[in-house]
């Protein structure tokens, strides 16, 4: 699935630190490598303590750079640095990437969250939102170590098909890894549900109560549904029915079995669009340190 890796860079050493990523992909997969530099209109001087590329043949030298230091002889490298500045990268880099057409975009999180992220949303789920490409976005540990190759990678689903698109990613990264997949299915209480479901549950919570555990039963039978062709492919994985609030119960899920990799399915809205929409994905970037693989919900495949 991974043959072909968009790679943004904007000259910082923050960024450079997928790198190590873009080289294993390049190497176990024999994926195509695409480097890409932007250059942003009315750019600062600097960007994360380091220089900020402000020119074309700045950045041109800068990625020729990258590809001798950071990527084996015979790597299959291309470059590209779109010359005409703009001001809405995070627009450019998913128009980039609908040209360029790659199976996965690499980011780093940048960390602490300014107010543009607060406004806007990060620039890893606006290239969700704008696009159609699935974006890893790589966070380093406390200490600015690099996590990877990933170990453990939970999955959450919900049964609906447009919602387990990640599922296929996480399979192959799976895969490529040699890790553990975690998939796991969070049903509400009567206690947990919100908006409508938690006016007729107020009305009816032994009916309620009846149709939540029925959904239990039911995501045990899809749980199995999903396990039981990992398996057969040799896949590691595990799965599991949780009951409460999903996003506490996928929180604690993933300190649970002390994951590396969350895998979420995503409509990509972020910032006050995620704000008002209760998007999960949103929260949950704010809540669990670790690494994301956040796929497009939107004309996504069934998983096979």
């Amino acid at each position: 699935m991974y043959k072909r890796i968009l790679v943004p860079l904007d000259g910082s050493a923050l960024a450079e630190s997928v790198l190590p990523v873009a080289a294993f992909f390049a190497e176990t997969a024999k994926a195509q490598i695409l480097l890409l530099h932007v250059l942003e209109r009315d750019a600062p001087n600097t960007i994360h303590g380091d220089r900020h590329l402000r020119a074309a043949d700045e950045a041109e030298a800068y990625l020729k750079n990258i590809t001798r230091t950071a990527f084996a002889e015979g790597t299959d490298v291309a470059r590209h640095v779109h010359g005409e500045a703009v001001t809405h990268v995070a627009g450019s880099l998913a128009g980039h990437a609908s040209e360029f057409a790659p199976d996965l975009v690499l980011l780093c999180a940048h960390g602490d969250g300014a107010w543009r992220d607060t406004l806007y949303g990060n620039i890893a789920q606006q290239v969700v939102d704008l696009g159609k490409t699935p974006v890893l976005l790589i966070r380093n540990s406390g200490d600015g170590k690099l996590i990877f190759p990933y170990r453990r990678i939970l999955v959450p689903i919900d049964g609906k098909p447009s919602h387990e698109a990640g599922l296929p990613g996480a399979t192959d990264l799976a895969e490529l890894c040699k890790a553990e997949l975690r998939l796991l299915m969070v049903v509400p209480t009567l206690s947990t549900l919100t908006g409508n479901e938690a006016a007729t549950g107020s009305m009816l919570p032994g009916s309620t109560r009846a149709v939540l555990d029925l959904a239990q039963e039911r995501a045990v039978e899809h749980l199995g549904e999903c396990v039981a062709p990992l398996r057969e492919r040799g896949v590691s994985v595990s799965a599991c029915v949780a009951r409460g609030d999903p996003l506490e119960r996928i929180e604690g899920e993933f300190h649970r079995c002390d994951a590396d990799l969350v895998v979420l399915a995503t409509h990509g809205k972020a910032g006050l669009k995620a704000f008002w929409a209760g998007s999960l994905a949103s929260k949950l970037l704010k809540r669990i340190p670790v690494s994301f693989l956040l796929v497009p919900a939107q004309n996504s495949p069934v998983p096979q």
